[in-house]
């Protein structure tokens, strides 16, 4: 196993995770806007060091990286520790600012030509790089003996309104917790997956209740319900259609939010991984919206028996 040798000088750095997430933005994730915790063991941080991953960082290792225990370790680090990197596993990239400095003409000086200038008083630049290392998740890694953290003690309760339209409803959706971090609708098998309430404690039941809402609307199109297209024909990738049935599911939710008093912010502003196509789908049909508020509303009253 190589080191990456690379940095800042001879990799663009800036551009390469900038086209991290430009390709998750395009496949529709917004990694930021996530309502509930990708991991219920607190905040990546460095297995050896204990330090807590900031800054880009943070960023990169809570939300883009998707491992259970959020532990990492650098390859030397896992070599200080008699551990080997399992065989396939991926590498994450971590960035930090190193520094360069050059003359009055612009030219890269070495550390002996930087004591040298500063020993003269010679005037230098320092000038800010970012610099990029490789980390491995502690799942990644065996011969290191560790332990699960134990996972902390925050309890959020049901909203009474919010589960008095969910029982309320003549037909109860299917709703399971099978895969802890996603939240969908599989229209094939009928059933809404959901996290647990007690993952998103960090935004409160309310956002709970407003991603459910969501995937309550995506529900109503099932083809023994209200039959939509953006549900029938989702195998077929068709962009508007997709845009459509995202944007029905996001009106439906802010109607149902305002319903039950949860509506302490626009939910819109927490799908802004769909803008984009939305205002395209506008752009090229300009009847676009006026198939979709009636389909909302639809959706919305189906779920409320009126």
């Amino acid at each position: 196993m190589q080191k990456n040798k690379k940095n800042a000088l001879d990799t663009d750095v800036y551009q390469e995770v900038t086209d991290k997430l430009i390709q998750l933005l395009e496949n529709g994730t917004i990694p930021w806007k996530q309502l509930f915790k990708t991991s219920e063991y607190g905040f990546a941080q460095n297995f050896f060091t204990k330090h807590q991953y900031t800054g880009i960082n943070w960023f990169l290792l809570n939300f883009i990286a998707e491992y259970e225990v959020p532990y990492y370790l650098t390859w030397k680090q896992i070599q200080k520790l008699g551990g080997k990197i399992i065989k396939g596993s991926k590498a994450e990239y971590i960035y930090y600012v190193n520094f360069y400095c050059t003359n009055e003409d612009g030219k890269k000086l070495s550390a002996t030509e930087i004591r040298t200038a500063e020993e003269n008083g010679t005037p230098i630049q320092k000038r800010p790089y970012l610099k990029r290392y490789t980390v491995f998740n502690i799942s990644c890694i065996e011969g290191i003996e560790w332990e699960k953290p134990t996972l902390e003690k925050q309890e959020i309760r049901p909203i009474e309104h919010c589960e008095s339209l969910l029982d309320a409803m003549e037909e109860a959706p299917k709703i399971l917790f099978s895969s802890e971090n996603r939240a969908y609708y599989a229209p094939l098998l009928d059933y809404i997956n959901m996290p647990n309430l007690q993952q998103f404690v960090a935004h409160g039941a309310e956002a709970y209740y407003r991603v459910l809402f969501h995937e309550l609307i995506h529900w109503t199109g099932h083809r023994s319900r209200l039959a939509r297209k953006g549900i029938l024909q989702m195998k077929q990738k068709n962009k508007m259609i997709y845009a459509e049935e995202e944007l029905i599911a996001e009106l439906g939710a802010c109607v149902l939010a305002a319903l039950t008093g949860i509506q302490k912010e626009n939910l819109l502003h927490n799908s802004a991984a769909y803008l984009q196509s939305w205002l395209a789908c506008m752009k090229e049909d300009k009847r676009f919206i006026f198939r979709v508020a009636p389909q909302a509303e639809s959706a919305v009253k189906y779920i409320l028996g009126n």
